[in-house]
């Protein structure tokens, strides 16, 4: 590798790196303010329609703005039609979750999707699943089962399922988009994907599924806050892939739980238990560490291929 190839990579790196740590901080207060939303009359939809539809149009005019192309061609919409058909479940069902449990926990289980990319990964061939990383998954799930402890019979396992389900979905964008994403502006990639999932959210309202806005200005604010900062997450997530691909774009964007549980205490006033703290910090623990497992045993390819 010549000085310039490695100074590129080096820059790559760093602005996915920030690009993907900006990601996690906004997504985490995006989903405390949709919450704080619903306090004032909003519900999921309605929430999740107007941050689609902000998304879309932020989207369209920086491309159009900057002379980018907002097209793809048909075999590439197709793909961008179904990974928008995926996505549209983990935004939806993880907006659904935090009607039910609280955002600190909705966003921990949530985040189980790193180690569901590895497990995709393996299935599929591309890495290897040992016994270190086996031994990791079990201590993330055994973390996130005593995260979940809560007084008897306070804990709706509704908002549990939607944000595993949430996570599955994001695990499946994350793996099938990293090979689409390469080489192509993740700006347009990403307005397909969300136009996809608005016609989602568009059908479902014509479909007779009810909307509700919030009764105040606090409620609006609230909506408008999770539309912008969504739209900050989700651009920057996938220029993240782009440069340093899904693996280390979620190995980063593990702070996610942590950033969730302080803004849902700070505006939320939600508190976790010692004992729920101590199982979020296994779950993170475990993450972290497939991701470092997984970034050795791909160096020690590199070295021995």
């Amino acid at each position: 590798m010549t000085a310039a190839h490695a100074a590129s990579a080096r820059t790559r790196f760093w602005l996915g790196s920030v690009l993907a740590l900006a990601s996690s901080v906004t997504f985490s207060l995006n989903l405390a303010l949709a919450r704080l939303s619903y306090d004032s009359g909003a519900n999921p939809l309605s929430v999740n329609l107007v941050r689609a539809a902000f998304l879309v149009l932020c989207l369209y005019i920086f491309l159009k703005a900057s002379g980018r192309p907002t097209a793809l061609p048909r075999r590439e919409r197709t793909l961008c039609f179904l990974l928008g058909l995926v996505w549209a479940v983990q935004v939806i069902g993880l907006l659904l979750a935090i009607a039910f449990i609280p955002v600190g926990l909705a966003v921990l289980t949530y985040y189980t999707y790193p180690l569901l990319i590895a497990a995709m990964a393996a299935a599929m061939g591309r890495e290897r699943l040992t016994v270190s990383s086996l031994a990791l998954m079990v201590l993330a799930f055994a973390g996130l089962i005593i995260s979940l402890q809560v007084p008897e019979g306070t804990l709706d396992w509704r908002g549990v399922a939607l944000a595993l389900i949430s996570a599955l979905s994001m695990a499946t964008v994350m793996t099938l988009s990293e090979r689409f994403i390469h080489g192509r502006d993740s700006r347009t990639v990403t307005l397909h994907i969300m136009l996809a999932v608005l016609g989602v959210l568009i059908l479902m309202v014509l479909a007779g599924s009810e909307l509700s806005w919030p009764a105040d200005f606090a409620g609006w604010a609230a909506v408008a806050g999770a539309a912008i900062f969504l739209a900050l997450a989700i651009t920057t997530l996938f220029m993240a892939i782009g440069l340093i691909g899904p693996l280390r774009t979620s190995m980063i964007d593990n702070g996610s739980p942590v950033w969730s549980i302080l803004f849902a205490a700070i505006l939320l006033g939600e508190m976790l238990s010692p004992l729920q703290l101590s199982g979020t910090a296994l779950v993170i623990a475990a993450i972290v560490g497939n991701q470092v497992l997984h970034h050795r045993q791909a160096r020690a390819h590199a070295a021995n291929p």
